[in-house]
C-alpha cells in the first residue's frame, strides 16, 4: 500500500434524490489523461443533461508507511458553444492519515481488506476564463479547509494490492437529514467508485 502512485483510471456513479423526488445521477470517467463528468437531473419540469470534459495533468498519491498520505490533482476543463467558451484549471492538494481497518465479522471483511483515508487538509485553487461576445473575463478562487480526525473520511475496499498496482473500490448508501426551525428535509445518496493506481 505504501508507495508513490499515479491514478491511471477512475469511474464513479452517484444517485442523489431529495425529499421532493428530484433526482440527479452523476458519473465520472477518467482514463488516458482525459476526464468526463456527466450530470443528469430529473424533476417535474423534465430532464437536463450537463457534460463537462477535461484533461488531467496530474492525479497522484503518496502513501507513507508512517500512516500519512497526500494527493495532488491538476485538471483543466474546457467548454465551447455558439455563444462563447470557458476554461477552468482546478488544482487540489489533499493530505491526511490512513490506516487499515480490522476484521469485521458482520460485514464479512478480512483484516487489511479495507482502508480508511482521513482528510485533514484540503486546498483547492481554481483559475479560469470565460469568453462571450469576444470579451474575456478571468477569475481565481482559493478554498482552504482543515478537518478533525474522522470528520471527513473515505473508506475503500482493497480489491488488489501489488507492488506496482493498486485497485480500490467504494460503495456507499446514506441519507442526510436537514432540519431548521421551520421545516425538515432529507437527501439520499447512493454511489460507487473504483480507482486504479500504478506505481510511479
Amino acid at each position: 500500500m505504501a508507495n508513490e502512485w499515479n491514478v491511471t483510471s477512475l469511474t464513479s456513479e452517484e444517485t442523489s434524490i431529495n425529499a421532493s423526488g428530484d433526482k440527479t445521477v452523476s458519473t465520472t470517467t477518467m482514463t488516458d489523461g482525459k476526464i468526463t463528468d456527466t450530470d443528469i437531473s430529473t424533476n417535474t419540469s423534465g430532464t437536463v443533461t450537463a457534460v463537462r470534459n477535461g484533461t488531467v495533468k496530474e492525479y497522484s498519491y503518496t502513501i507513507e508507511k508512517d500512516g500519512t498520505w497526500k494527493s495532488t490533482t491538476d485538471m483543466t476543463y474546457t467548454n465551447s458553444s455558439s455563444t462563447g467558451s470557458s476554461t477552468a484549471t482546478i488544482v487540489t492538494n489533499t493530505s491526511g492519515s490512513w490506516s487499515f481497518l480490522s476484521k469485521n465479522k458482520t460485514g464479512d471483511f478480512k483484516k487489511n481488506e479495507r482502508v480508511v483515508f482521513n482528510i485533514l487538509k484540503e486546498d483547492v485553487k481554481t483559475n479560469g476564463s470565460n469568453t462571450f461576445s469576444n470579451v474575456t473575463t478571468t477569475y481565481s478562487n482559493t478554498d482552504n479547509n482543515t478537518y478533525a480526525e474522522g470528520e471527513n473520511a473515505d473508506i475503500f475496499l482493497v480489491v488488489e494490492s501489488k507492488k506496482k498496482e493498486l485497485k480500490l473500490s467504494q460503495t456507499y448508501d446514506e441519507t442526510t437529514l436537514y432540519t431548521d426551525s421551520n421545516s425538515s428535509s432529507s437527501t439520499s445518496d447512493k454511489g460507487t467508485t473504483t480507482i486504479t493506481f500504478a506505481q510511479k
